[in-house]
């Protein structure tokens, strides 16, 4: 989080508000005290990329000798990142 202070607030709102807008909190103090906290109303989520398809992959690669068991294995690990 950044300190921002009442006179930074005054000088530079719009750098400020694309900050706020793109999910950052600013901690708002004037002379040493915080007076506030602006949050981002919707923060931004966070997109997360596809995961490749690894099988496809390995069966490209190795044909018949990619163990069938080792789907669940990759499946699991793909629902552990989400």
């Amino acid at each position: 989080m950044k300190t921002v202070s009442t006179r930074e607030l005054q000088h530079k709102t719009r750098r400020l508000r694309e900050q706020v807008a793109h999910g950052e909190t600013l901690i708002w103090k004037n002379r040493g005290q915080v007076i506030a906290y602006i949050t981002p109303v919707n923060p931004p989520t966070a997109q997360t990329k596809a995961w490749p398809d690894i099988m496809a992959r390995l069966r490209q690669q190795f044909g018949d000798r990619v163990f069938p068991d080792s789907q669940p294995m990759i499946d699991e690990m793909r629902e552990e990142r989400f």
